[in-house]
């Protein structure tokens, strides 16, 4: 039965965190990459500030904090100190804390679509509403561009931009319009609130999906921490094939 040696194990611990320290890295870019999507894009303006996206905070909270516990688990590694172990592990179980929450809001956001399409709804018929206002031009670049770039024309239908938008009865921004440059014969007929709807729980799925397989690495890493830990302290051969510890000492 094969035992492993502290050199052994050390090894393997040096391996994951470099992927620790290469999930943090993984876990700040996405955290950096929804919230440019979500909240820097063309029509950002029309979306709401659902509590569902700070997962993606989460996210760059805990990559910054993964490059700094990564650090330690290295320094712990080298100096084979008990301290040291201790300290990275209980860093690493933090993690693995913060990126549960971070999975736990971003499927609760995806199963929570009801609440989640309310609070686009509102939002949108905000951007409807000051479409004309010259105070808020963003609304109106916001909502062209939108309309223009997934061929859609209103919140639901084409009739929000008479109930919402204070447009006359069968008018349409020619964002709308899909005939012939300059004269608006037709316009698309389709809500843009479900293309909108689709984008966030794409970007909570990428959140939770990203984050599960980071914390199944965190927890591998979690184990060889207490594996070398014991070995450390107890100074004796931890067994793989039996998880148990016999009484001969390492001479690694």
């Amino acid at each position: 039965m094969c035992c492993c040696s502290i050199s052994c194990v050390k090894c393997f611990l040096y391996f994951l965190d470099v992927l620790f320290l290469l999930s943090g890295i993984g876990l700040f870019i996405t955290g950096i990459h929804v919230l440019v999507g979500v909240t820097s894009g063309a029509y950002a303006s029309l979306l709401p500030n659902i509590s569902y996206m700070y997962a993606a905070y989460i996210l760059i909270i805990i990559g910054i904090f993964i490059v700094i516990v990564a650090i330690v688990g290295c320094v712990a590694a080298v100096r084979e100190g008990v301290c040291c172990l201790l300290t990275f592990y209980f860093m690493v179980v933090i993690v693995i804390c913060l990126e549960v929450s971070a999975i736990i809001i971003a499927f609760a956001g995806l199963h929570m679509r009801g609440d989640m399409s309310s609070y686009v709804s509102a939002s949108m018929k905000r951007g409807l509403y000051y479409y004309q206002d010259e105070n808020h031009a963003e609304m109106k670049t916001a909502w062209d561009t939108l309309q223009q770039e997934v061929e859609c024309c209103g919140v639901n239908s084409p009739t929000d931009w008479e109930v919402t938008g204070g447009f006359p009865p069968g008018i349409v921004p020619n964002s709308c319009c899909n005939g012939p440059e300059g004269a608006c014969t037709s316009h698309y007929m389709e809500g843009c609130e479900d293309y909108i709807l689709m984008e966030l729980q794409d970007w909570l799925t990428l959140i939770g999906v990203v984050c599960i397989i980071f914390v199944i690495i965190q927890i591998l890493l979690v184990w060889f921490i207490l594996i070398l830990f014991f070995k450390l302290h107890r100074g004796s051969k931890y067994c793989c094939g039996c998880g148990v510890y016999s009484s001969v000492k390492d001479h690694d």
